[in-house]
């Protein structure tokens, strides 16, 4: 029986002050990783980017003529496109896209990452501040970041104001800050003592615990090892990081730490962070002011990982939650057989359903966009900036709504990645 099995294998662990002495920090060996490495993902030509919403911040890469054009529908980078014919990007084209709080990330066939938009955070991972060039024309326009030379990535990730990088081998490299919301403070490594960073940098921690999978908040990180391990880092105002940290020791929020064990799967809302072990638990730590985290009772912050029961999989005849997303303040899961749940603020319709349906229940991207298995992109909530990508005026969507545009005509979406104000098809 379910339960049966359930109570055969150790549940995920959280680790505190108090009992992180007391774990082994050693690595699983490689013949018994619980998570695989990344690897590359594109084995045959992608030869479009489309974008659409508001680039006031030129994260669309198409120069300062076009930052403040609104783009209702998605429409085909035609810079990118061009790049692609000319090889620029590969034999293969794009194999991943990343969208910023303001700045927006490719990673090309051969393994290089390319960036455009604000830089004033060093988000961008190179100079645009160039004698006799204009750093607001350097900004807006896709160019290689530097330092990645001889790292072939496959996995990219960002923040509000940071990037990440990520190769087969399960090496990690970073650049940019990370800023609260509420204090301004900044931060970015307590190991190299920075505030923030323009040149990519490593991470001791992660020399033996090799990274599988990564993901961002707005101003946090989360990092799954293949050794089941999850580390997180970043600014901890709302709990985000899953771990209390004295006052006296708020520099150690900028290390990345262990705090969970057993798990295959993580998923990060704005300042909500969730973790799923290898028997379909699903934890959440973070914000929770509008229940975006899902879990039983009335806090507003979750300080330590916290199961949600209403997720555990003998609530779904078996499935289990495999992907985790969110907005400002909702959140969303995918199970494995295909249904979604959401839940936390239904204002704006953000958790996809109808008047109606709220009134019936609450289930468990401030926007967000999905696509079937067939490629068809999906959005719903409120996109005053056009993230919706539906036609007209729509700024609010109740339910999933079907997006269409002429250049999505005849194409098959990979991938979506939604930032502040701009959406990025692949």
């Amino acid at each position: 029986m379910p339960v049966a099995r359930t109570q055969k294998h150790k549940p995920a662990r959280a680790t505190n002050s108090r009992t992180r002495g007391r774990t082994s920090t050693k690595p699983t060996p490689s013949k018994s990783f619980l998570n695989s490495l990344p690897t590359a993902r594109n084995a045959s030509l992608n030869d479009s980017l489309l974008i659409h919403g508001e680039p006031t911040a030129n994260q669309f890469g198409l120069g300062t003529r076009d930052r403040d054009q609104l783009r209702e529908r998605p429409a085909v980078h035609r810079v990118v496109k061009q790049m692609i014919q000319r090889g620029e990007l590969g034999p293969n084209g794009i194999e991943q896209v990343a969208a910023g709080g303001m700045h927006s990330l490719i990673l090309d066939s051969l393994g290089r990452v390319w960036s455009s938009g604000c830089n004033d955070e060093d988000a961008l991972g190179r100079r645009v501040e160039v004698q006799g060039e204009d750093a607001s024309e350097l900004e807006a326009k896709f160019a290689l970041v530097e330092g990645l030379e001889g790292f072939r990535t496959v996995r990219i990730a960002a923040s509000d104001n940071a990037s990440f990088a990520l190769n087969e081998k399960g090496e990690l490299r970073a650049w940019g800050t990370f800023k609260a919301k509420k204090s301004g403070d900044r931060g970015f490594s307590y190991e190299h003592n920075l505030e923030r960073s323009l040149k990519p940098i490593a991470f001791s921690v992660f020399v033996k615990d090799l990274i599988s999978s990564i993901c961002c908040g707005h101003n946090h990180v989360l990092a799954l090892t293949a050794s089941g391990r999850v580390y997180t880092w970043g600014t901890p105002e709302d709990g985000q990081l899953g771990r209390r940290i004295l006052p006296r020791f708020q520099s150690w929020t900028y290390r990345p730490t262990p705090i969970m064990r057993n798990i295959v799967a993580i998923g990060s809302a704005a300042s909500t962070s969730f973790a799923v072990d290898k028997v379909g638990n699903v934890y959440a730590f973070g914000k929770n002011s509008e229940r975006q985290a899902g879990v039983d009772g009335e806090r507003n912050i979750i300080d330590v990982p916290t199961p949600i029961s209403a997720l555990h999989p003998l609530q779904h005849g078996g499935a289990r939650v495999v992907q985790i997303t969110g907005g400002d303040e909702h959140s969303v899961f995918l199970f494995d057989n295909g249904q979604m749940w959401t839940c936390g603020w239904a204002d704006d319709f953000r958790l996809g359903l109808s008047l109606e349906a709220l009134m019936k229940y609450m289930a468990p991207g401030s926007d967000l966009a999905t696509r079937r298995p067939e490629g068809v992109p999906y959005s719903w909530g409120c996109g005053v900036s056009h993230q919706l990508g539906l036609p007209g005026a729509s700024e609010i969507a109740e339910v999933p709504t079907k997006i269409t545009s002429e250049d999505l005509e005849q194409r098959r979406v990979l991938q979506i990645s939604a930032g502040g104000e701009h959406v990025m098809f692949m």
